[in-house]
């Protein structure tokens, strides 16, 4: 299964344009002569993938939840202020027919009205934190995915090229710059560099997310706080 879904998920990092300026992926063929060490280290940067593409999903899903409970709310919002016009007029029609008792009795029904709109309103303002709080996550699991795969690369390019090494002899000198013309070999530190910079995205992301982390905390006490629901 896990050899199915690396590739995959690749696939699909690659296509979010997180692998813009990514090196080409390492041949298996240039993998043969691999160490029971290098099996282990790459199988558990693999898992990793796994791992994280799975929190990745799981993110995503509860997302797609938070999305359709602030429309929700946003309707129930629309719905109480439109009772809460309707009152307005009732309150009107009692005053002006001196209907006291109809009159206290819609006036009770104008604050808890009220009082349901100010709670909704939190509850929006909840679910909207929750929102921004879920997309930085899952920017952050890709941030993640990103530099995995990258290192998978880098180690996998180290392998390469050990072994391009062994078996191609000692790379030829350009006559015209008195340098080794190793071009039709692989660059370990292009993989290098690219790992450095995927690493660097995933730092960012995580600041990012801690931000948003801590927005929506501030929010979800204040429902926990106002009551909502009870």
């Amino acid at each position: 299964m896990k050899k199915l879904i690396v590739p995959v998920v690749c696939a699909i990092i690659g296509l979010s344009g997180c692998f813009a300026s990514m090196p080409a992926p390492v041949k298996d063929t240039l993998l043969v002569e691999k160490t029971a060490t290098d099996e282990k280290k790459l199988a558990k940067i693999e898992d990793d993938i796994v791992l994280i593409n799975q929190e990745n999903n799981k993110i995503k899903e509860s997302l797609k939840i938070t999305s359709q409970r602030e429309i929700v709310s946003g309707k129930e919002i629309s719905s109480l202020e439109k009772e809460k016009a309707l009152l307005e007029e009732k309150k009107k029609l009692y005053a002006i027919s001196n209907d006291t008792k109809a009159l206290a009795e819609v006036e009770k029904a104008m604050v808890d009205n009220q009082r349901k709109i100010n709670l909704e309103k939190i509850n929006q303002e909840y679910l909207q934190a929750r929102q921004d709080y879920e997309k930085s996550g899952i920017e952050l699991k890709e941030a993640e995915l990103a530099a995995q795969i990258a290192e998978l690369n880098f180690e996998k390019a180290k392998i390469a090229r050990a072994y391009q090494d062994r078996t191609m002899g000692e790379a030829p000198v350009d006559p015209k710059t008195g340098q080794k013309d190793d071009k039709a070999r692989i660059d370990v530190s292009e993989y290098e560099k690219y790992l450095e910079s995927r690493r660097e995205k995933a730092t960012q992301a995580r600041q990012y997310h801690l931000k948003k982390t801590d927005a929506f905390k501030a929010v979800e006490t204040k429902l926990n706080e106002s009551g909502y629901g009870n």
